[in-house]
């Protein structure tokens, strides 16, 4: 294979969705998906944090909420999460100290446990 520039600024962080590329580029710019061959503007919001879940990208936008896009943008929790992480089609978010941790699988949130969590990764069991 050989390296393609497909873009000239600096993402504050990057994820994969299925074959699509989200990446944030910061205040006054926002969040942008690459197909491949172009670059489409999804948001002009911050992304302060972005996980891939499935097909699913979520999206924590500072003061506005956390957001799902599968196609459609999808607001489905107001709070602010310290940390999130996709484990098959489930999201895990950690909404810290008093409040714990959540599972949300696409429609409904479930907590998973009460406690704040230090540090969260997902693992591939299959």
């Amino acid at each position: 294979g050989t390296w393609k520039k497909v873009h000239a600024g600096q993402p504050q962080q990057m994820v994969g969705v299925g074959t699509d590329l989200y990446a944030d580029f910061g205040a006054g710019v926002g969040l942008y998906k690459h197909n491949g061959t172009a670059w489409q503007r999804m948001n002009p919001n911050d992304p302060t944090m972005m996980v891939a879940v499935g097909n699913a990208l979520y999206v924590h936008f500072s003061g506005v909420g956390l957001y799902r896009y599968d196609g459609t943008w999808k607001k489905v929790h107001a709070g602010q999460p310290q940390q999130m992480v996709g484990v098959g089609a489930d999201l895990y978010a950690d909404f810290g100290a008093g409040v714990g941790l959540y599972r949300h699988n696409g429609t409904a949130w479930q907590r998973a446990n009460p406690n704040d969590a230090a540090d969260m990764c997902a693992v591939n069991l299959q």
